[in-house]
């Protein structure tokens, strides 16, 4: 079933359309439409940075959206926020935290 309605987390803020995979009622996996993105990664190196990392890429990106970007234009809030950690490739590689806008 794709949503036509926003889910609740959307408010009043843009959200991109979305099927729910497994028709089951306690969870969803959603499968979403291709949507254009924007993202920022930063290197951490263990979970101790984690919050402090996640707080700076949010900020850079709603930084960009607030109008600190080439074309000084201010660009509206969306939702969901996706957060995403890519281990690094050994035991003492940093790791990839991503976030990204829709």
């Amino acid at each position: 079933e794709t949503r036509t309605s926003k889910p609740w987390f959307c408010h009043s803020i843009d959200c991109p359309e979305f099927r729910n995979a497994t028709g089951a009622e306690s969870f969803e996996i959603r499968e979403y439409k291709d949507t254009t993105w924007v993202s920022t990664e930063i290197k951490i190196k263990s979970q101790d940075e984690f919050l402090q990392a996640l707080n700076q890429a949010f900020m850079r990106l709603f930084n960009y959206i607030s109008g600190e970007n080439e074309k000084k234009m201010k660009i509206d809030m969306t939702a969901p926020v996706l957060t995403k950690v890519i281990p690094g490739q050994g035991p003492f590689c940093k790791n990839l935290l991503q976030v990204s806008f829709f």
